[in-house]
């Protein structure tokens, strides 16, 4: 077990695979949270999570994770672990030449961070028919303004209304 993001986490290794959730001639590994127990009812943890698998002969990490959309991963009292049913094919990891099994012995690891909710966010609303403006700012000798404001100054358009707003 080991601690990272305020939790107790373990890894969960099947060597030749977790044949129940169709993991059979793969290396199957998982992340689990323990230690939930004095955790305060309804607790959730969101996590992201990369696995590694080391190549000895390359002398790196193989990393291992979820696609964008699936990254954030949420943990909670009937969901404790998440991981991948086919991490890496038996006979890619048991062939010597891509390092990964050398001398009967090899090195997972894995990287949790927690995403926490900061409580800010953005409201998007939509308008029925909303209104249709166009505002064209013409910038006459842009070569020139631009050498001018090199300084880090902003150019600054004219002022313009939409609806009751002012832009």
């Amino acid at each position: 077990m080991f601690k990272a993001s305020g939790y107790t986490w373990r890894l969960i290794l099947y060597p030749n695979g977790n044949a129940r959730r169709g993991g059979g001639g793969h290396i199957s590994l998982y992340l689990a949270i323990e230690k939930t127990d004095s955790l305060p009812l309804g607790w959730e943890a969101n996590v992201t999570y990369k696995m590694f698998v080391f190549d000895h002969n390359k002398d790196r990490y193989l990393t291992i994770q979820d696609e964008p959309r699936h990254q954030i991963r949420r943990f909670h009292r009937a969901k404790k672990e998440s991981g991948f049913d086919r991490l890496i094919t038996l006979e890619t990891f048991n062939a010597a030449a891509n390092g990964y099994l050398i001398d009967d012995s090899c090195v997972f690891g894995v990287e949790v961070f927690e995403v926490k909710d900061t409580g800010i966010g953005e409201t998007i609303k939509m308008i029925e028919d909303p209104l249709e403006v166009t505002f064209d700012w013409k910038v006459c000798e842009f070569s020139r303004v631009c050498k001018e404001k090199l300084n880090g100054e902003n150019l600054i358009s004219e002022e313009f209304t939409v609806g009751k707003s002012k832009w």
